[in-house]
């Protein structure tokens, strides 16, 4: 089971390659983000690193840009949080270039040679591993010519860029091969060869996936035999037949880190969206689980308690008082940056542009949490914070017309709501009008007089009391007598002298 990997200087340097490319080349993002993901997994996997699905893919990749963008625009595109090492990276480009170029053109041939070598690796190993998969009307040649020309014919359509060869994922082959095969122009101009890649892009697929996919293309790892080891892909998400096939597997070293693995994945993909605070809680929460084995395993295979081993699978977050204050809002961020991968998968296919929708499709996220931490990290709210990362999308900019047409209606259920008040306190005072608006709310607690206030000086251009008093709900002030009206004269200029 893959660890949580920090990123490298030299990854650092292509993510900013990438932004620029966007930034200021019109680039196409979707572009950018998916040829970044893409190198820098294969990047890792021919490193002898073992990766999981969440390690530098897209939505991944799509979160880490806007941190670096911020850096990048001084803050006037993206959000902050970046880390030291981005901060570093980013200063290193402004203040010195020749040394960032440097380091930047060092990244870029470590994957030039490592796109090299998974190129050579990949079509020998195929050749090798196809004789026992062979349909009998094919040769071997003809697979690989067929592979061939169906990958130079992507790369000169546009359809990828990256050759057949070079890709070391099952699922990103399958999307590429499906969208070639499914192209008529292709199939008219190509018939012989589409006939062939139809069976051809199907083995390749499979050999992806129980070949390179285990493997990992590492001559520096010595991988135990395939045979013996169980696909877990294959269960999906079925945890009961993975729990049986736990207590089915011995307990040779192989073994232990299957079983240990088998735990951790399902664990995984429990706690993805949010992290467990307890050993305890992971306990009592998953009694279906042969958890109480992790700590065992652990210590044996990676020298590692259970705690140490969950909290480095990201399974359970870090003691709160045995963080630092940048640890803190790391694990804050990182619990964001999870909720919003989430959401951005979710999302794929039918964007939304309200919060509420967001949350009335997606019960399972807490948008009072997005709202915390955005709040908390970057001084933004939830709408804001998801508009910026993609999630939301902006509502499409209204027709002058549109806007006339809500304001009549925002009027218009005012009046309505104003209306309904009046009724009920005309009603109440029809034969006897109060004498005063303080009256009126003392007697009338159910009723908003500050609505009213705010309804008629808006509809009518009237105070509250001079509206009720349209309506008869209150009674004209007496008129005063002269005597009274000298009083009130000479209390004023009583009132003014003294102060």
């Amino acid at each position: 089971m893959a660890l949580r990997i920090e990123w490298d200087k030299y990854e650092v340097a292509l993510l900013i390659e990438a932004c620029e490319k966007v930034l200021y080349k019109g680039h196409p993002k979707q572009e950018v983000v998916s040829g970044l993901s893409s190198a820098l997994r294969t990047r890792a996997l021919l490193s002898g690193l073992e990766i999981d699905d969440i390690f530098r893919n897209e939505n991944g990749i799509f979160l880490q840009m806007t941190k670096m963008a911020y850096l990048l625009t001084d803050g006037k595109v993206g959000l902050p949080g970046a880390s030291k090492l981005y901060v570093e990276i980013a200063e290193l480009r402004k203040t010195n270039p020749a040394e960032y170029n440097k380091l930047l053109e060092n990244a870029r041939n470590q994957l030039r040679k490592k796109e090299a070598k998974v190129e050579i690796n990949n079509k020998e190993s195929f050749s090798r591993w196809l004789p026992p998969h062979l349909p009998k009307t094919y040769t071997i040649e003809v697979i690989i010519s067929a592979l061939q020309e169906g990958s130079d014919y992507c790369r000169a359509h546009g359809i990828s860029k990256e050759d057949f060869w070079t890709i070391s994922e099952k699922s990103k082959f399958t999307a590429v091969s499906s969208r070639l095969l499914s192209m008529r122009l292709f199939r008219l101009t190509h018939r012989k060869t589409a006939a062939v890649l139809d069976k051809a892009v199907l083995l390749y697929a499979e050999f992806l996936k129980t070949y390179v996919a285990d493997k990992q293309n590492s001559d520096a790892i010595k991988q135990p035999d395939e045979s013996m080891i169980p696909n877990l892909d294959s269960f999906g998400q079925d945890t009961k037949s993975l729990v049986e096939l736990f207590y089915s597997l011995d307990d040779s070293d192989e073994m232990l880190r299957v079983k240990l693995d088998i735990v951790t994945s399902i664990l995984k993909q429990r706690y993805s969206t949010v992290r467990a605070k307890t050993l305890k809680e992971v306990v009592d929460n998953n009694k279906d689980l042969p958890v109480y084995h992790i700590n065992a395993l652990a210590q044996k295979l990676d020298h590692l308690t259970a705690l140490q081993y969950l909290v480095a699978n990201g399974i359970i977050q870090k003691p709160i008082d045995a963080m630092s204050e940048e640890e803190r809002l790391n694990v804050k961020r990182d619990s964001l940056d999870r909720i919003t991968q989430v959401l951005l998968t979710r999302i794929k296919e039918r964007p939304i542009s309200s919060l509420k929708e967001l949350a009335e499709q997606n019960p399972d996220v807490s948008v009072a949490s997005v709202n915390g931490l955005a709040k908390e990290l970057y001084g933004l709210t939830a709408s804001e914070y998801l508009l910026k990362v993609g999630v939301l999308q902006s509502a499409p900019e209204k027709t002058e017309e549109e806007k006339a047409r809500e304001a009549q209606e925002a009027r218009e259920e005012k009046a309505k709501k104003l209306q309904q008040f009046t009724d009920i306190l005309v009603s109440r005072y029809s034969t006897q009008p109060a004498h005063s608006l303080k009256e009126l709310i003392e007697q009338n607690l159910d009723v908003s007089f500050a609505s009213i206030n705010s309804w008629a000086r808006e509809l009518y251009g009237l105070t509250a009391s001079d509206y009720l008093l349209k309506k008869g709900v209150l009674q004209p002030a007496p008129e005063k007598t002269e005597e009274e009206k000298a009083r009130e004269a000479q209390e004023a200029r009583e009132e003014r002298a003294k102060k």
